[in-house]
């Protein structure tokens, strides 16, 4: 998919994915708790709004950030014995 609005035309958009290759997420275990309001968490990338109803994950490094439950459903499962301590 390329774009005009962005300036960026179909020959140019070839150019710049011709190298692309496709990756897949290394299974690693993280951690979550949804939230049931809203709230401010301070990421790497700056502070963002967390809705109720997000995802608040602590990722490999002990930063945190918020995800929205479509996107936290299609990217997470849940491990066997999930729960911190077991």
């Amino acid at each position: 998919m390329y774009s005009h609005r962005h300036g960026v035309t179909q020959k140019k958009w070839k150019m710049m994915t011709d190298g692309v290759k496709r990756y897949r997420k290394k299974p690693i275990v993280i951690e979550a708790y949804q939230t049931d309001v809203e709230i401010i968490i301070p990421t790497l990338e700056g502070d963002m709004k967390a809705s109720a109803g997000d995802w608040i994950i602590t990722g490999v490094h002990g930063e945190q950030y918020p995800c929205k439950p479509d996107i936290f459903e299609k990217t997470y499962e849940e491990v066997e014995n999930g729960r911190k301590g077991n």
